[in-house]
């Protein structure tokens, strides 16, 4: 319920940015099943986009699991995109098989430094958000 009504609010300063929610259970508490319902509930909202950061990116399939268990009888559920199959240079935001969905990301590439020249995972899922 906390996390639903965080991202019915915006971040101060007139940002046009949602703010966020960050879920710290132990193991096996259930947490994938808790995200996909935030994010399926925002999706009923009209949200049409979703970044799901995860401590390991093997948990990618869970994370299509859960979301199609928490979909209602008969609609499709929502896709995951693996940010680890795109290339680190393209603009997210031009790929139209990525016009919405959920990105699922791991912490270790969302924090890896971007060659030079390049912009890094951060700024990429930053700009497919609609950030700078």
């Amino acid at each position: 319920v906390r996390a639903c009504a965080q991202h019915e609010r915006f971040l101060p300063g007139g940002s046009s940015a949602r703010r966020g929610f960050l879920m710290g259970d132990g193991p096996g508490v259930g947490k994938g099943r808790q995200i996909a319902g935030i994010i399926l509930e925002n999706a009923m909202r009209g949200r049409r986009k979703a970044v799901w950061v995860s401590t390991s990116a093997d948990l990618w399939v869970d994370a299509q699991r859960d979301l199609t268990d928490v979909a209602p009888t008969g609609s499709a559920p929502l896709t995951v995109f693996d940010l680890r199959s795109y290339n680190p240079h393209a603009r997210l935001s031009t790929l139209p098989a990525l016009e919405a969905g959920v990105l699922f990301v791991s912490y270790a590439l969302l924090v890896r430094e971007a060659a030079e020249g390049t912009t890094s995972r951060l700024e990429q899922v930053m700009e497919w958000c609609g950030g700078a």
